[in-house]
């Protein structure tokens, strides 16, 4: 992004001090915006007879106090959505640090080198002035750690829960707050050290892991109100999913924290297939030889999973990954063993032909192809 200049300040001018240019010019550079450097251009009066290095002094000056305005404006600004008043908080915060840190030098050396009272005050007032917005960002920035902390503890936050099984609303929204934190950890980094009063809050990935822990047990516990098991485990299988896939795409959570979340996720997938296919599996179990019995238990089994595949067709995966193999699990459960009663009905010579032990099994897993489109 080059320097935007007004007919007051020519290149040949601002070629007399490099570093200095160049320092305000990467300053103002970071924030983006054209519109501040113009506003600057608009407030800076020059005359021949005043010194270069003052020029450039009123020039940040003027710069960036249309920046730090905006920076105020936005900490007490209160009717954005917060997740992207988050976002600009923590881009704001980068912004002006990394102007603060490029400018400051430059401008000191400069202000060193000539002994104008006008220059030294305007370079105390630029630092005061970043100095005092920086905090007041940070303390914008923590105090939204602090209110996404207490909306995961909060019970109303977890009041209702869609009966697909699909990933809860507030896992969604704490989400996006916590890859916010993830995607800026360094500017995180420094605002924890400043404002935390807890020991154990010693960086961002603390802070931020804390609150997935937290909102983890909320979903355990909300999940309990789901008077059908089937559904509860999957309700946690789909949210626990969501939950590492963000964290995994933030590339900034320890590995060991994901392999445990991985291990989370299977754990709740081999608990839904015990408590929601098991009950059909059990259909045919049975030792009994009597052709009657046997043909009473397929019909059992068949009403079951017909009943079971009616219900579930309606519940939602939104991971085409996780839909997969949220399938074939299922279909590595249920196929094995309905071929395997096929089999022994075949061996004690009951009638069943091959043709409908091949388009029944097809027909099973066909259907189980259909589940969770919700």
């Amino acid at each position: 992004m080059a320097l935007v200049l007004s007919g007051s300040i020519t290149q040949g001018q601002l070629r007399g001090d490099w570093q200095t240019a160049r320092a305000i010019r990467d300053g103002v550079a970071s924030i983006q915006n054209y519109s501040v450097i113009e506003a600057g251009l608009n407030t800076v009066a020059l005359s021949d007879a005043e010194p270069y290095g003052l020029w450039i002094v009123r020039f940040a000056e003027a710069c960036f106090s249309t920046m730090l305005t905006f920076a105020a404006t936005l900490t007490a600004e209160q009717h954005q959505r917060l997740t992207f008043k988050l976002s600009r908080l923590l881009d704001m915060h980068s912004y002006i640090s990394n102007a603060w840190e490029t400018l400051m030098p430059s401008l000191l050396g400069e202000s060193r080198s000539l002994l104008s009272n006008e220059m030294k005050n305007l370079v105390r007032k630029i630092d005061s002035d970043f100095s005092r917005e920086r905090h007041r960002l940070g303390e914008a920035i923590w105090r939204m750690t602090q209110e996404t902390k207490a909306l995961i503890s909060r019970k109303d936050s977890w009041e209702t829960i869609a009966q697909d099984g699909d990933i809860h609303k507030t896992t969604e929204l704490i989400l996006e707050f916590v890859t916010q934190f993830l995607k800026n950890e360094s500017v995180l980094n420094s605002i924890v050290w400043r404002f935390s009063d807890f020991w154990y809050d010693t960086s961002a990935i603390n802070v931020v892991m804390d609150m997935v822990h937290d909102m983890e047990r909320q979903l355990e516990e909300k999940s309990q109100s789901l008077s059908d098991p089937s559904l509860r485990y999957f309700f946690m299988v789909n949210n626990s999913h969501f939950i590492k896939q963000k964290l995994i795409c933030s590339y900034k959570v320890p590995f060991w924290s994901l392999c445990g979340r991985n291990l989370k996720v299977e754990s709740y997938v081999k608990t839904y297939l015990e408590v929601s296919w098991g009950p059909v599996m059990a259909c045919l179990h049975n030792t009994t030889t009597l052709s009657f019995r046997r043909r009473s238990s397929l019909a059992k089994f068949h009403s079951e999973f017909k009943k079971t595949c009616r219900v579930q067709k309606l519940w939602k995966v939104r991971d085409p990954d996780l839909r997969f193999m949220l399938r074939n699990a299922i279909i590595s459960k249920v196929i094995p063993e309905y071929k395997k009663h096929l089999e022994e009905r075949k061996n004690h010579q009951e009638e069943n032909s091959i043709d409908f032990q091949r388009s029944s099994t097809q027909d099973l897993e066909d259907t189980l192809k259909e589940l969770f489109e919700g």
